[in-house]
């Protein structure tokens, strides 16, 4: 918005966040659940497989892409029922629990020292 005053024009900015921002909040908060969640080892690839998805749009601003792996990744949570002879179930590997650690901070804007690549920068 711009609005005339008498030492020139004033541009205000809004305060309200835009979709993107709720988008990104909203895909950090199931990121947190993700954390807590107790999956068999192929549904955690799956996890996996999402959350490259996710950090790719993210890095492209491709907000579409994200609000959409964000719904499959939410799709992929746990069940209620547990069938007799599955897979056994267990907290996200390390290397997912990195990853989704990495993508909060991204979504959060809370950034460390580091490159894109995760080196640090010097």
């Amino acid at each position: 918005m711009n609005f005339r005053a008498g030492l020139g024009d004033i541009k205000l900015r809004s305060v309200l966040p835009t979709d993107n921002a709720r988008n990104n909040d909203k895909a950090a908060q199931i990121l947190q659940k993700v954390l807590t969640w107790e999956l068999s080892d192929p549904r955690w690839e799956r996890i996996a497989a999402l959350l490259d998805v996710m950090a790719a749009a993210q890095r492209t601003g491709d907000h579409d892409g994200l609000r959409q792996a964000t719904a499959n990744l939410k799709a992929e949570g746990p069940t209620r029922i547990t069938r007799i002879g599955a897979a056994p179930t267990g907290p996200p590997p390390p290397p997912i629990r990195e990853q989704i650690n990495t993508l909060i901070h991204l979504l959060s804007g809370t950034h460390d020292d580091s490159g894109e690549d995760g080196s640090e920068s010097r």
